[in-house]
């Protein structure tokens, strides 16, 4: 699909959530208009899905990152009460102040301008027990809300929010450059690859597991298998120093074990093995006589060792 059909696409999207969430009650827009056919909690809830939608299609990674990222606002304690800061003119406000200024409606409408956007990223990026400080200071700029639809367009805001910097730390290529060879597990593990057909780093560089999502079966899960050195070792498909293939084995004994030990049938003996280290938060499970990598919120990054 072209570039302008996605962007149209977006447009419509954009619209047509904007629309469904004119017809609720929404706080943090400010909207009140309703549109009587629509139920309002399904009008809420498609509104949200739908502008989502529009910004998967039309902002790309870096765009969306800049939109993800406080501008200027911090919360900070001081002397047992909480302050909203202005990191760029140093300015501070404590939540007596806010609630004063937000007495007039156009003072109110500035402070929103100012810092109402920040703080719902505030919100939605702390944990449950950070979140009230930031929460204070939105129920002072929004004096004429109900809390309980508040409370609700909040969660909203944060579910949308979350769902986003995920999508962005899936594949962030600035984890690349910020990786150290610390920051991987010393057991080495090995998959068998038509190279050709693959992404697979470089020797002795780091990239992302070359994880096709759409090749996965959708019976077995998000997984990708492979299989531990050491067991090659043990089983004698390698010599102890994990590196030579055992002389001792012929083509076809090879072939016969990576087909009725591991289940590797296709092209075996065209395969290339691509040794690699992986990141130590990775999460993976055991599987008969081999290990399973869970892909799930973010592509877990290699440092391939050796291709052979």
């Amino acid at each position: 699909m072209k570039k302008k059909h996605f962007r149209f696409l977006s447009l419509a999207f954009f619209l047509f959530g904007i629309f469904l969430l004119l017809n609720s009650k929404t706080d943090i827009t400010g909207a009140i208009v309703r549109v009587s056919s629509i139920p309002l909690g399904f009008s809420s809830i498609f509104g949200i899905v739908f502008i989502l939608f529009s910004v998967v299609l039309f902002i790309g990674r870096e765009n969306l990152e800049e939109r993800l990222k406080v501008k200027k606002t911090s919360v900070q304690k001081r002397g047992g009460s909480y302050y909203l800061i202005n990191k760029k003119t140093s300015e501070s406000f404590s939540l007596k102040d806010i609630k004063e200024f937000s007495i007039d409606k156009h003072l109110r409408r500035e402070l929103r301008k100012e810092y109402f956007s920040d703080l719902l990223r505030l919100y939605s990026d702390s944990t449950e027990q950070e979140r009230f400080q930031y929460k204070r200071f939105i129920e002072a700029l929004s004096p004429n809300t109900n809390r309980k639809d508040l409370d609700k367009r909040l969660k909203q805001f944060a579910n949308v929010y979350n769902f986003l910097k995920d999508k962005l730390a899936y594949m962030d290529p600035k984890r690349i450059d910020e990786a150290k060879s610390s920051d991987f597990s010393d057991i080495v593990y090995v998959r068998f690859e038509n190279e050709r057909d693959t992404l697979w780093p470089e020797e002795e560089s780091i990239g992302f597991l070359p994880f096709d999502e759409v090749k996965v079966n959708p019976s077995r899960g998000p997984l990708f298998s492979v299989i531990p050195r050491i067991k090659l070792i043990q089983d004698g498909y390698l010599l102890k120093n994990g590196k030579t293939l055992n002389p001792k084995w012929s083509s076809q004994k090879r072939q016969d074990y990576l087909r009725d030990k591991h289940g590797i049938d296709v092209g075996t003996r065209q395969r290339n093995m691509i040794f690699f280290q992986i990141e130590k938060d990775s999460k993976i499970e055991s599987f008969g006589n081999y290990k399973n990598i869970i892909v799930e919120k973010k592509v877990p990054l290699v440092k391939v060792i050796r291709k052979k």
